[in-house]
Formats: C-alpha cells, structure tokens, sequence
C-alpha cells in the first residue's frame, strides 16, 4: 500500500482570487496557496496523531508551528472537501466546550 503524497490534496484546491481581481489580488492568493497547504499538511499531521476537532487541532498546530488560529482552522473544510478527512462522531470540542466534529485522516 502507498501513502498519498502529502501535498496532494485529492485535487480539491479552492478559487482564491476572482479572474476579475486587480493583479495585486490574484498575485497574493498565488502566494498564499503555498502557505494554505503547509497549514492543510500540519493540521493532516495533528489530526493523524489523534482524532480531534478543528480547534483542538488548529490550537495543536499554533503551538507547534506558531502563526494564526483560524489560518489553520479554516483547512478543516478544504481537508474535508478533499476527502482527507472524515467526522468520525460529534463530541464537546476541549478547546471551546461547544458541540463539535470530531476529524479522522482516511488513511
């Protein structure tokens, strides 16, 4: 069995600029793609260790790798959408105490 790559995020890659953004705006969301998927691959890492929900795992990667909460958070979904991860059950998130999905990797 081969594991995926772990930049390869199942082809599912959102639009971050519009066509019709100035110049500026296309060329910063071409910059961000390379950090949104170090952000993908370090939550991947951190729900790999231990199922946990977004917080929890976006906490775990502030700590670690330093940078912003919701920067990391955010990947939740595009992990989601991309098939990497699943909800495993719904369960009260340690780090807000509110009702949360629990995350799996699939692999």
């Amino acid at each position: 069995m081969t594991q995926p790559d772990l930049f390869d995020f199942g082809g599912y890659e959102p639009k971050r600029a519009r066509d019709t953004d100035p110049q500026t705006s296309q060329q910063a969301a071409t910059e961000f793609a390379t950090k949104a998927a170090q952000h993908k691959a370090a939550m991947l890492t951190a729900i790999r260790a231990k199922p946990k929900t977004a917080r929890e795992a976006a906490r775990e990667c502030v700590t670690a790798y330093g940078g912003d909460f919701e920067s990391y958070r955010k990947r939740s979904g595009e992990l989601k959408a991309a098939g990497l991860v699943y909800v495993v059950q719904t369960r009260r998130c340690a780090d807000s105490g509110r009702t949360a999905e629990e995350l799996a990797v699939r692999w």
